[in-house]
C-alpha cells in the first residue's frame, strides 16, 4: 500500500508542479490529512518528489539545457546582445538566479516560518492578476507583443528572478508566480511557461542544497522514494508537454483567465 500511495503522490506533484498552484502543498495535505503522516515526514517525501520533476525538466528541455551550457563559454549571454536563443536564455537563467537567492535566501532563513500563513492569500493574488490581466487584454484586444527570451533585458531577469525567490515560501507556486512576472513583463504564453521551467533546474538545486544541509529527516524505503520520483517524472513529462501544446494553441488573453482562475480556485 505504501508503494501505491507514493505513485498517487507522485502523480500528484508531476500534474500540479506546472499549474498557478503549490504542488508541495498538495502532497503534504494528501500525505497529511490521508495518510496521517507526520508533518515533518510529510515534508521530506513531497522534497523528494521534486527530483522527478527537475528529471522530467532535464530530459524534456535536454537541447535547450545543452545549448545554455555551450552558450556559457561565449561571452555574448554577458553582454545582452544576444545572437541565438540559447546565449539568451543563459543569460536569463544566470542573472535570475542571483536574483532568486538575493530575494529568496532571507525569506527562507528568516521569514519561512513567520509569513507561511500568507501563501494561500499570495497565491490568491497572482490568480486575481492573471484574471484581470486576461480580462484586460480581451476588452482591449489589442496584440500582445509575444516578446521572447532574445529581447530579454537585466530587469526582466532580475524582477523574474525575484519573483521565484518569494515562492520559497511554503505553498507559495514557483511557476505561478514566475509566469505571472513573465507575462507581466510582455512575454507570450509559450514562451513564459518555456522560460519557467527552465529556471526550475537552478531553483531546485538551490533549495536541494539548503534543504539538505537543514538535515531533513529521511524514513522511507527506497521502493517507496523510487516509485514516488518515478511516478513524479513521467506525470512531470506528460504535464509539461500539455500544458506547452495548450498553450499554443489557446489564445493569450483565455490563457491567462484560464491560469488564474486555477490558482483562484486553490486558494479558495
Amino acid at each position: 500500500m505504501e508503494f501505491i500511495f507514493s505513485l498517487i503522490l507522485g502523480a500528484i506533484q508531476g500534474v500540479t508542479e506546472w499549474l498557478p498552484i503549490s504542488s508541495s502543498a498538495q502532497t503534504f495535505l494528501a500525505m497529511v490529512s490521508i495518510l496521517k503522516m507526520k508533518p515533518e515526514y510529510a515534508l521530506s517525501m513531497a522534497f523528494f518528489l521534486h527530483g522527478g520533476s527537475l528529471l522530467a525538466v532535464i530530459i524534456y528541455f535536454r537541447r535547450e539545457l545543452f545549448g545554455i551550457l555551450k552558450a556559457f563559454r561565449s561571452k555574448e549571454w554577458l553582454s545582452f546582445k544576444f545572437s541565438t536563443k540559447n546565449s539568451s536564455l543563459a543569460s536569463f537563467l544566470f542573472f535570475s538566479t542571483i536574483s532568486t537567492a538575493i530575494f529568496g535566501l532571507p525569506v527562507y532563513v528568516f521569514l519561512r516560518e513567520a509569513l507561511v500563513d500568507y501563501a494561500t492569500k499570495a497565491n490568491l493574488i497572482v490568480g486575481v492578476f492573471l484574471v484581470v490581466t486576461g480580462l484586460i487584454l480581451h476588452i482591449s484586444r489589442n496584440e500582445i507583443s509575444g516578446r521572447k527570451a532574445e529581447s530579454s533585458s537585466i530587469k526582466d531577469m532580475f524582477i523574474v528572478g525575484a519573483a521565484q525567490g518569494i515562492a520559497v515560501l511554503p505553498g507559495i507556486s514557483r511557476s505561478g508566480t514566475t509566469v505571472a512576472a513573465l507575462i507581466l513583463r510582455g512575454y507570450n504564453q509559450e514562451e513564459a511557461l518555456r522560460i519557467s521551467f527552465l529556471m526550475e533546474v537552478p531553483a531546485i538545486l538551490g533549495i536541494t542544497a539548503l534543504d539538505s544541509l537543514s538535515g531533513m529527516p529521511i524514513n522511507f524505503s527506497s521502493s517507496v522514494l523510487i516509485g514516488g520520483i518515478f511516478a513524479s517524472f513521467l506525470f512531470s513529462i506528460l504535464g509539461i508537454k500539455v500544458l506547452l501544446g495548450v498553450s499554443r494553441k489557446l489564445p493569450f488573453d483565455y490563457f491567462c483567465i484560464a491560469f488564474g482562475l486555477i490558482a483562484i480556485v486553490f486558494s479558495i
